[in-house]
């Protein structure tokens, strides 16, 4: 028969946060965190919470950690990556910084953490919608929102280059460079046909030599 320790001591009563984790009892098959404490030496399964991969790990050395050993691994060399104050990509390119939008390779790390030379695979705001929204707010007087999100109804939201909440005015800019080849042009027309559905004001400002789109631009 079995030993079982009573609710206080229980696994999962000491550590809640890593019980969830548990998937099976590898040692003892149908005993769970309940009927353990953190010194046992029962392997079990777990689930990453990062990951959500399973994997195997005695109950004593859960009880230590969190993460699966592939996840530790990567928040260990995340962490030696992040740059010290006076040494982040905020403090030393502001202006560069001010265009992130979000670090695919490491969520959570942006310019104040990383260094001006990481090796993350980030996406940026292009500097013509800033120098742009700059301009008009200095005419204007008016706020303008850059890089705005929109639901038209989609399963991603439309993504916007500028927004005059004052005016209720969208704009996108259309440089050639981006705006030129055929998947570029199915992607704007489609853009403008859901604007025109949602009836919001809404306008292009496209270079000369990209392909015409129709609505008001």
């Amino acid at each position: 028969m079995l030993w079982s320790p009573g609710d206080a001591a229980s696994f999962s009563n000491t550590h809640p946060e890593l019980a969830e984790m548990f998937v099976a009892n590898k040692s003892h098959p149908g005993r769970g965190p309940q009927s353990l404490t953190a010194g046992s030496n029962d392997v079990c399964v777990w689930r990453c919470p990062e990951c959500f991969r399973l994997f195997e790990r005695s109950v004593v050395t859960q009880a230590t950690r969190l993460l699966c050993a592939a996840c530790a691994y990567l928040a260990r060399g995340v962490a030696k990556r992040v740059a010290p104050e006076g040494k982040s990509l905020a403090t030393l390119m502001p202006e560069i910084a001010a265009t992130f939008v979000a670090n695919l390779s490491w969520p959570g790390h942006g310019p104040a953490t990383l260094y001006p030379r990481a090796g993350a695979l980030c996406s940026w705001r292009s500097l013509l919608e800033l120098e742009v929204a700059h301009l008009l707010a200095a005419a204007t007087g008016d706020e303008v929102e850059v890089d705005v999100r929109l639901d038209g109804g989609r399963r991603s939201a439309e993504r916007l280059d500028l927004f005059i909440p004052s005016a209720g005015l969208y704009i996108d800019l259309d440089p050639a460079q981006w705006h030129t080849d055929a998947t570029a042009h199915a992607r704007d027309l489609r853009k403008s046909e859901v604007m025109a559905k949602l009836g919001l004001r809404y306008v292009r400002v496209r270079q000369p030599g990209t392909p015409p789109v129709p609505r008001r631009q």
